[in-house]
């Protein structure tokens, strides 16, 4: 594997790795809502095969956070859970998830 510097992490050396058939690979630092949030938000977006994420927590729970890590089983929410969605076309993701777990 190359060593990674700042001179070859240019977004234009990523895409033309790509455009050549080539695999991204991504770190992501913090396994918490955002980072899983980011992370889904990439695969979604990408092309199958094409990108690789490394999602990197220190913890062994992945999307807790400090926001959502309470051991309490409980959270209090700042927005009703209808509004409340990392996926822009499917407000409703949340809830529909919460319903079948």
């Amino acid at each position: 594997m190359p060593a990674y510097t700042p001179s070859n992490l240019s977004p234009e050396r990523n895409l033309a790795q790509i455009q050549a058939g080539g695999t991204l690979r991504v770190a992501i630092i913090g396994g918490g809502f955002s980072g899983v949030a980011t992370a889904i938000q990439l695969l979604r977006r990408s092309h199958p095969g094409r990108l690789e994420v490394f999602l990197i927590e220190k913890s062994s729970r992945i999307g807790g956070g400090l926001a959502y890590g309470s051991d309490r089983g409980t959270a209090i929410l700042n927005v009703t859970a209808e509004k409340k969605s990392v996926l822009q076309n499917a407000p409703e993701h949340l809830v529909n998830w919460l319903r079948r777990t």
